[in-house]
């Protein structure tokens, strides 16, 4: 984890890409959470490339998702 930590920590130096993650976040180090939503929050504003990563995703999660935004409505 201490990889994707310090991808993140870089990646806000690059101009002009927006980065957003999809996936269980809460799962992942605190530590990570925490430089995903520092990176997403100072690149939202980006109007280049914009780069997706997909962290601890799956279709059982995504299911998941579903159902439960389903049952709370």
């Amino acid at each position: 984890m201490k990889l994707f930590e310090q991808f993140f920590e870089e990646f806000m130096r690059f101009g002009g890409v927006r980065e957003s993650v999809i996936g269980g976040r809460s799962k992942l180090p605190i530590t990570l959470q925490e430089g995903i939503e520092l990176t997403e929050e100072a690149t939202k504003g980006n109007e280049g490339l914009h780069l997706t990563m997909a962290l601890n995703y799956g279709g059982q999660y995504v299911m998941y998702q579903i159902l439960k935004l389903y049952i709370i409505r």
